[in-house]
């Protein structure tokens, strides 16, 4: 067995030992605590930026929105104007095509007369014609 002073030895590097390892845990406690505070800053710092990002992508968001709403009324715009003179042009169109229609069934009917009057005398000479080569050949005239 050992001697009692050889296990104090033991004891005193042992109790050294432990002495150390735990200025060692507190000094790792220490730069672990300091590290956590960094990290916490670091993510304090990401949260601003991520936030300060956010802003500026509301504020283009929003800002795209209302271009968007500018052209989409400006091009509304356009769109009833370009409406209101195609609208103006078929209405001037369909005057005028019913102004000409209008005229040609005047033409139609004067014609339809004059091909009533026209079979009327056509009718009327070839009856006088034929008379006339019926009472021709009656009379011996010819």
């Amino acid at each position: 067995m050992e001697s009692k002073e050889t296990t104090e030895t033991h004891l005193a590097y042992l109790r050294k030992g432990l002495d150390e390892v735990k200025s060692d845990v507190r000094d790792l406690r220490g730069e672990l605590h300091d590290g956590m505070k960094e990290t916490r800053a670091n993510i304090d710092a990401l949260r601003e930026e991520l936030r300060d990002g956010m802003k500026e992508m509301r504020a283009d968001t929003d800002a795209l929105r209302g271009e968007m709403r500018a052209d989409s009324k400006s091009l509304r715009e356009s769109m009833d104007q370009r409406y209101a003179k195609l609208d103006a042009k078929i209405e001037k169109n369909h005057s005028e095509t019913s102004a000409a229609i209008s005229q040609v069934r005047e033409a139609v009917a004067s014609l339809r007369g004059m091909h009533i009057a026209m079979v009327w005398i056509v009718g009327a000479v070839g009856t006088l014609g034929g008379l006339a080569v019926t009472l021709g050949k009656f009379f011996h005239w010819y």
